[in-house]
C-alpha cells in the first residue's frame, strides 16, 4: 500500500516538476529574447531597484521604501549577487515566481476538483499571454499572484486541517504578500477569519488548540508586517498600511503642481489625504466603483475569448452542483473552501474605488485565476457529459478511453494556451516591438549614460521620468508642474544640477514648459545636450 502511495506522489511531483521546467523555458527563452532596458511602462522597477540597492549598500530600505513595500526589492537584492545587475535580477525574480505558479494553482483544482483540473489550471496559467508578459517584466505582479494563490491554497488546506505548522505558514504568506502590495491585507483579513472561525467551531479540538493556531497565523503575519508598519510610523509620523495613497489618490501629475509656496500638491498634502478624498460621498464612490467595474468587463474579452468564458461559466455551474451533490457532512467544508477561494476577488475590490485608474491586466490577476479554474472545470465537466452521452449512445468503449486520458479537455486546453501566448509571442517578434525597444533604448539608457559621464556622484537630476536617474545612477527628483522660472527655483531648492526634457512627456504631461524643447538659453539654464531619433527629442538643460 504504502508503495503504490509512494508512487503516486512521485508520479505527481514529477508532472509538478516537469511543469515547472517547461513554464520557466518559455519564459527564460522570451526573456533572454527581451530588449534590456526599462520601459516606461516599468518605471516602478526604479523604485524597487532603488531599496534593493540601499539593502545591499547599507543594510537599510532608504526612503523610497515608503512608497513601494520592501519584499519584492528584498528578493531582487539577493538575485542581483548572483546577476550583476538589479534590471536582470527584477526580470529573473518575476520570471522564476511566474514559473512557480504552476504549483499553487495546481494545488487548488485538485484540492476542489480532483487531478485532472488542477492540470488543467496549470497549463492554462502556464502559457496565458497575461502571465508570460508579466513575468518578463520587473514589477511585483508576479510575486504578489504567486504569494496569494499560495495563502489561499493554505487557506482551503486549513478548512480540514488543523496543523499548527500551517496556520504559522499561512499568516508568513499573507505577511510577504502584504510586503509586496498593500493590498495584500483584504485577503488575508477573508481568509484569516474563515480560518478561525473554522478553527474555532472544531469540536473535536480542545479550545487551547485552536486559540493557539490562531495566534500563530496572527504571529506569522504580525512578525512581518508590524516592522514595516512601524516604518512607515517613523517616516511620515502617522499610523498608515501604506505610504502611497497621496499618490494613489490625487494621481501621479496632478501631484507634481506647483503650489505658491514651492511646494508640489503632493508635497504639501503628504498624510492629509485620506479616504474621506478617496469617497466624497456613497453617492460618488458608487458611481465611480460601478463605473471600473463595467470598464474592467468590457476587457475580460481581451485575456479570455467569449467561447472560453462561456466554458467558464459552465465551470462555475458545475462547482456550484458540487456542492449540493455532496454529502451533507462535507457541505460546510466545501463552502467555506469556495468562500476562501472567492477571497480572489477581496484582493481586488479596492482597485475599482480608483476614480480614472487605468484598466491594466495587472491589477486584476487574482480575478484570472478564478476565470482559469473555472475554465478548466468547465472543460472537464463538458468533456464527462459529452463522452457519457456518446457511451451511453453507441455503447462503445472507445469513448470510455477517450475519457480515461482526458484527450478532449486537454486538446481544447492546449488550443486555448496555444492561442493565448501567440500574441505574445509575436509582439516580441515583430518589428514594431523592435523599434520601439530601440527607441527607449536610446531615450533612456542613453541620455541615463550621458548624465552618468558628465555629472558629478552626488548631483541631482530632474525627470518626468524615474528611469533616468536609474541609467544615470543620481538622485531622481520628479519635475513638477508649473512655469519655467518656477520648475527652475525648484531644482535649486533640491540640489539639481540637470533637467531632462522630452517630446514624450512635455506636450501631454508639462505644457508650461513647451518652449524648452527648442533648445535655449533660458533665464537659470543652458542647454548642453541636445539629440533625437526616432520620433524623440531629447534636451538636457544644465541648472546655472
Amino acid at each position: 500500500m504504502w508503495t503504490d502511495k509512494f508512487r503516486k506522489v512521485s508520479a505527481e511531483a514529477l508532472w509538478l516538476i516537469f511543469l515547472f521546467f517547461l513554464s520557466l523555458g518559455v519564459k527564460a527563452y522570451l526573456l533572454f529574447e527581451f530588449p534590456h532596458v526599462v520601459f516606461l511602462n516599468e518605471a516602478d522597477a526604479m523604485g524597487y531597484f532603488a531599496i534593493a540597492k540601499s539593502i545591499i549598500n547599507t543594510w537599510g530600505l532608504g526612503d523610497t521604501s515608503i512608497h513601494f513595500p520592501p519584499f519584492y526589492p528584498f528578493v531582487i537584492a539577493i538575485a542581483s549577487l548572483l546577476t550583476g545587475e538589479f534590471e536582470i535580477a527584477g526580470r529573473v525574480v518575476s520570471c522564476i515566481m511566474g514559473s512557480l505558479l504552476a504549483f499553487p494553482i495546481y494545488l487548488i483544482g485538485r484540492e476542489l476538483y480532483g487531478k485532472r483540473v488542477g492540470l488543467l489550471s496549470a497549463i492554462v496559467a502556464i502559457f496565458l499571454g497575461t502571465f508570460v508578459d508579466l513575468s518578463l517584466q520587473p514589477l511585483t505582479q508576479m510575486t504578489y499572484i504567486l504569494l496569494l494563490i499560495t495563502g489561499i491554497y493554505l487557506g482551503i488546506i486549513l478548512i480540514k486541517s488543523r496543523s499548527l505548522t500551517l496556520h504559522l505558514l499561512l499568516g508568513l504568506t499573507f505577511g510577504a504578500a502584504y510586503l509586496t502590495r498593500p493590498e495584500g491585507l483584504v485577503p488575508f483579513a477573508v481568509v484569516g477569519m474563515t480560518v478561525s472561525i473554522a478553527a474555532l467551531n472544531e469540536p473535536s479540538l480542545p479550545i487551547r488548540r485552536r486559540v493557539k493556531s490562531i495566534f500563530l497565523m496572527l504571529l506569522g503575519f504580525s512578525v512581518l508586517a508590524l516592522p514595516y508598519i512601524n516604518y512607515l510610523h517613523n517616516q511620515t509620523g502617522i499610523w498608515t498600511i501604506s505610504g502611497k495613497s497621496s499618490a494613489a489618490v490625487i494621481g501621479t501629475d496632478a501631484s507634481a503642481r506647483l503650489l505658491p509656496g514651492g511646494k508640489t500638491l503632493g508635497e504639501a498634502s503628504h498624510g492629509k489625504v485620506g479616504l474621506g478624498d478617496l469617497f466624497p460621498s456613497p453617492e460618488a464612490f458608487l458611481k465611480t466603483y460601478w463605473g471600473n467595474i463595467t470598464r474592467f468587463a468590457a476587457i475580460i474579452p481581451d485575456h479570455f475569448p467569449v467561447k472560453y468564458l462561456i466554458l467558464a461559466f459552465s465551470g462555475l455551474l458545475f462547482a456550484i452542483k458540487s456542492i449540493f451533490d455532496a454529502e451533507k457532512s462535507l457541505r460546510k467544508t466545501i463552502v467555506l473552501q469556495i468562500f476562501i477561494l472567492l477571497a480572489c476577488l477581496a484582493a481586488i475590490l479596492p482597485v475599482f474605488a480608483f476614480s480614472g485608474i487605468g484598466m491594466a491586466p495587472s491589477y486584476f490577476l487574482p480575478l484570472f485565476y478564478l476565470i482559469i479554474l473555472w475554465f478548466a472545470r468547465g472543460v472537464a465537466g463538458v468533456e464527462d457529459l459529452f463522452l457519457n452521452f456518446m457511451k451511453n449512445l453507441t455503447g462503445s468503449g472507445f469513448f470510455e478511453r477517450i475519457k480515461k486520458w482526458s484527450l478532449l479537455s486537454f486538446s481544447v486546453v492546449l488550443f486555448f494556451s496555444y492561442s493565448s501566448i501567440l500574441p505574445v509571442w509575436n509582439e516580441m517578434h515583430s518589428e514594431d516591438s523592435r523599434v520601439y525597444a530601440a527607441s527607449q533604448e536610446f531615450f533612456l539608457k542613453d541620455t541615463g549614460k550621458w548624465l552618468k559621464d558628465n555629472t558629478s556622484k552626488d548631483s541631482a537630476i530632474m525627470s518626468r521620468w524615474s528611469n533616468m536617474g536609474f541609467y544615470a545612477d543620481r538622485k531622481w527628483v520628479y519635475i513638477p508642474d508649473g512655469e519655467i522660472s518656477e520648475v527652475v527655483n525648484y531644482a535649486k531648492e533640491h540640489n539639481v544640477s540637470h533637467i531632462i526634457i522630452d517630446s514624450n512627456a512635455i506636450p501631454r504631461r508639462r505644457p508650461k514648459l513647451g518652449a524648452l524643447l527648442n533648445p535655449s538659453d533660458f533665464e537659470g539654464l543652458r542647454p548642453v545636450y541636445v539629440r533625437e531619433k526616432y520620433w524623440i527629442r531629447v534636451i538636457i538643460y544644465k541648472v546655472l
